[in-house]
């Protein structure tokens, strides 16, 4: 049988060269590895704590929500225009330019202002997309080059490096939250009733100053900013000095931001692709649930909100580990059965969510909650880059950035509709979006099994 890995995907490309074929070491690919995976996750480290603190280290309630939002549209429009700007930079000085960027939503902390705030979260949102799509496309190439050097099967070892990079990434839920509990030491229980806590709970009912805890003093935010300022200068002297220029794979035809935009657009065309948007979109509405929606509505409404650090230490070691271990679950049963496991899991734990009602003496359970969304989390947050790497590794630049791209619009519309639905709408729209996302995946499966078997017959004869 032939190579089948990327020819399930209907792009018709020019090829440079074919680095996937150039061999490489074992030191050199996890070396590689390693140096993107601490690099972002020092630098996310610093970027998700500061979102996490806008809202109570600004002085306008509002600032933090302004600067978020231009994020968000920031992040969105850099998807279209990532294939061409790693084209143009590689995938090393992508990554550099755009860690570069991050420093300024660190930056305009030191003095939050309208004309800082918004500055540095554009020019944070404009590169999310060639970071990512940098991400993607380097970690993708190097360990198709591993496992072309040493004749190991591509789809493991995509999900095994993949693995490894979330692994450590989600490791800066936990450290975020140590440096940023210790330093600000929230302290303070919640004022609202437990009745109205759980599925209850609706945001526009509840007085702003419960919702807005107590502004740290001028030197705790200096402090912990400047830290955070180190973490970020860290994470682009790890990937100037560790990681080495990557050849792409594929010679784009765009040449322009038009070309590049339509480049994006036209992965749309691809049936395997459009099969995993609602995948893309659930990750993006499942993150948000939990690390915002369900440490807001269950934790801090019913036992405080000196417990929300520890949750999010809880989230952070369950996401790591899980990643760690899920590459060898999936090498045994295969992403079909690992996202069926991860589907009855999330339902599951949503359906509790929507019967249950918590109340003061329920500390143990809600912090065992996000240890188990954990797990799903990793699932899906693995399985997908995975899945796009494998099956469109001859068209990574434009695919991932498509991918991105959706994943930031299903931030956006979360933030979009979250102030004004209620806990229990919010858990019926997760639910909705949860089963197309599998029917939608398990499709995408059908298809490819359809085409390999028609490809199998076609070289038969």
């Amino acid at each position: 049988m032939k190579e089948t890995t990327g020819l399930l995907s209907t792009e018709e490309n020019t090829y440079e060269s074919n680095p996937e074929k150039e061999p490489i070491t074992k030191k050199e690919a996890y070396k590689a590895l390693l140096a993107v995976s601490f690099s972002f996750m020092l630098v996310f480290t610093a970027t998700i704590s500061v979102f996490a603190l806008q809202s109570s280290i600004n002085e306008i309630a509002d600032l933090g929500v302004i600067g978020l939002t231009t994020n968000g549209v920031g992040i969105i429009v850099s998807c279209l225009y990532a294939p061409i700007f790693v084209k143009k930079f590689g995938c090393k000085r992508s990554l550099l330019i755009s860690l570069t960027c991050q420093t300024g939503i660190v930056l305009a902390q030191f003095y939050p202002r309208i004309y800082t705030l918004v500055p540095g979260n554009i020019i944070s949102g404009f590169l999310y997309g060639p970071m990512w799509t940098s991400q993607s496309v380097y970690i993708t190439m190097i360990a198709i080059r591993y496992a072309n050097t040493y004749k190991l099967d591509k789809g493991e070892i995509i999900n095994h490096f993949n693995g490894i990079f979330w692994g450590i990434c989600l490791t800066m839920k936990l450290w975020g939250n140590l440096i940023s509990g210790f330093i600000l030491k929230p302290s303070g229980e919640n004022m609202l009733n437990v009745t109205e806590c759980g599925k209850n709970y609706c945001p526009y009912s509840v007085p702003e100053e419960v919702l807005r805890p107590k502004k740290p003093s001028p030197f705790q935010i200096y402090t912990i900013m400047s830290i955070f300022l180190v973490f970020d200068i860290l994470a682009i002297c790890t990937t100037a000095i560790f990681l080495k220029k990557q050849q792409l794979t594929v010679k784009l035809r765009a040449t322009s931001f038009k070309s590049s935009v339509l480049s994006t657009l036209k992965a749309h065309k691809n049936l395997l692709f459009i099969l995993i948007i609602p995948a893309t979109i659930f990750t993006a509405f499942e993150q948000a649930f939990m690390t915002v929606e369900y440490a807001q509505s269950f934790v801090n409404c019913a036992i405080g909100l000196s417990y929300v650090g520890w949750f999010n230490v809880i989230l952070g070691i369950g996401s790591s580990i899980s990643s760690f271990l899920l590459p060898k679950v999936v090498k045994r049963v295969g992403q079909l059965t690992i996202i069926f496991i991860a589907f009855f899991m999330n339902m599951g734990l949503l359906v509790f969510l929507y019967l249950w009602k918590p109340g003061p003496n329920s500390k143990a359970l809600l912090l065992t909650f996000p240890a188990l969304w954990a797990i799903t989390d990793s699932a899906w947050q693995n399985t997908l880059p995975s899945y796009l790497g494998l099956h469109f590794s001859h068209n990574q630049e434009s695919i991932f950035a498509a991918y991105r791209l959706w994943q930031g619009a299903g931030y956006m519309s979360n933030n979009g509709y979250s102030p004004f639905l209620c806990m229990s709408q919010k858990i019926i729209i997760l639910m909705s979006v949860l089963v197309l996302a599998l029917i939608a995946f398990t499709t995408s499966k059908m298809v490819i099994r359809f085409r390999l078997k028609k490809m199998i017959r076609y070289n038969d004869l």
